[in-house]
């Protein structure tokens, strides 16, 4: 089995589309979408791959695993980007 999706522009893209790098990409918008466009640049803002992949979706220490724990202090089921307001990078502490 595949992680594999038909996506609705596949013809415009070029074919099929991964649905981790999509629903990763939909993070990053959505990230940038609540005004976190310099915090989170694109995947590799909380992962350590450029473009993670099913296989290799490993978290970066700052930003990545910092979500991570948020997620698990609120018993939350998915991360909640709304929290990036309350991340201070470590520079700035």
């Amino acid at each position: 089995m595949t992680n594999r999706v038909h996506h609705p522009d596949a013809g415009r893209r070029g074919g099929s589309f991964d649905a981790a790098r999509s629903r990763q990409g939909a993070y990053v918008k959505k990230a940038q979408d609540l005004g976190h466009k310099e915090l989170v640049a694109n995947c590799a803002s909380c992962h350590k791959a450029k473009i993670p992949t099913a296989k290799d979706w490993t978290l970066n220490d700052t930003l990545g695993n910092w979500l991570a724990k948020k997620k698990k202090d609120t018993g939350a089921k998915e991360v909640d980007l709304k929290w990036l307001k309350d991340y201070k990078p470590q520079s700035a502490k």
